[in-house]
């Protein structure tokens, strides 16, 4: 098993930042770690909500793989082509939604899936079909939403039963809404914030440009989204002015929703040739390194639910690497 190794410097100066700067929050504890086998080559590592476990998807991501919290190798949860691709824990931690892919007669389709956890068992929620989009949780998990020939999809996958206050509210203050209710999507480059009711709406337009990945803050009043070849960018759901970040790739929120951990990476032309990560405060105004390494490319980072671990994979081996953090 490797393990990658940052310089002494780097460290001393994260330290006498930390000393000049006392707004700095975050500091590295140890570097990342390789905690995956080497058996198994495996990208985008997410924890569960309750921290026991981590999902992360095969090569090309082609399944989904199961681990424990030390990075121990339990079982594939699938090996559907597609799956591993931005999937989505439930909150429960007892099931993964995704979207998979089956080809015939070289016509390419795919169908939202449910990952039963403890069974492994897999149930298709919609017909094979070549205009799925990714799907998403909402109405706490009792729901699920994806775009279907990029028109907003809302399946009920529990039954969902209001007591009658419940109901006389949902009534009386339609824009009354709890974080689990809220969903963001891109259709025909705009990115729609909206509940589950259809009673919100917040448009974000990019003339000619293209948006992708957006993803709600813990108490979904932000939305982080791509634009493509122009980097990330902040959105509060109030409508305040759009806060860019720069040129980095795959955020992962905080538990606490104040920061983000994301990678920036440069190329010859041709390959990577390095990738580090990144926190970024919410308001764009504080950046720390995380990582200064030469023989990892650190990529698609997740932070643990405690807030005190992130793990990534590295571009090279596509293993799982875990860094520990402490914050301030």
């Amino acid at each position: 098993m490797k393990i990658g190794f940052r310089k002494l410097p780097f460290f001393l100066c994260l330290i006498w930042s930390q000393t000049l700067f006392p707004q700095t929050k975050i500091q590295v504890i140890s570097p990342p770690q390789q905690i995956s086998p080497d058996s198994v080559r495996l990208i985008q590592p997410v924890y569960s909500p309750d921290g026991r476990w981590i999902a992360a998807a095969g090569e090309q991501y082609r399944g989904i793989a199961l681990l424990d919290s030390s990075g121990r190798f339990v079982r594939w949860l699938t090996r559907l082509e597609g799956a591993g691709f931005r999937f989505q824990w439930s909150k429960d931690a007892q099931k993964l939604l995704c979207r998979v892919f089956k080809t015939e007669n070289r016509r390419r389709k795919s169908s939202i899936a449910i990952i039963s956890f403890d069974m492994s068992s897999i149930k298709l929620l919609t017909d094979w079909d070549k205009n799925l989009g990714l799907p998403g949780w909402i109405n706490r998990g009792k729901s699920v939403y994806f775009l279907h020939h990029n028109e907003l999809q809302i399946l009920e996958v529990e039954k969902t039963v209001f007591n009658e206050e419940e109901e006389w509210l949902r009534y009386l203050l339609p824009g009354n809404f709890s974080p689990d209710e809220l969903l963001v999507y891109v259709s025909n480059d705009q990115m729609i914030l909206s509940d589950y009711r259809k009673t919100y709406h917040l448009n974000i337009i990019y003339a000619d440009q293209h948006l992708i990945n957006p993803t709600l803050s813990p108490d979904s009043d932000w939305v982080i989204f791509e634009v493509l070849g122009l980097g990330l960018k902040i959105a509060h759901r109030s409508g305040k002015p759009i806060i860019n970040l720069g040129n980095y790739h795959s955020p992962s929120w905080s538990p606490s929703g104040k920061w983000l951990v994301c990678y920036k990476s440069q190329d010859d032309g041709l390959r990577t040739t390095t990738s580090e990560l990144y926190a970024i405060f919410s308001d764009g105004k504080q950046i720390i390194p995380l990582t200064k390494t030469q023989k990892i490319q650190e990529q698609l980072p997740n932070w643990s639910p405690d807030g005190n671990f992130i793990i990534c994979s590295d571009n090279l081996t596509q293993h799982i690497f875990r860094m520990e953090l402490k914050m301030n």
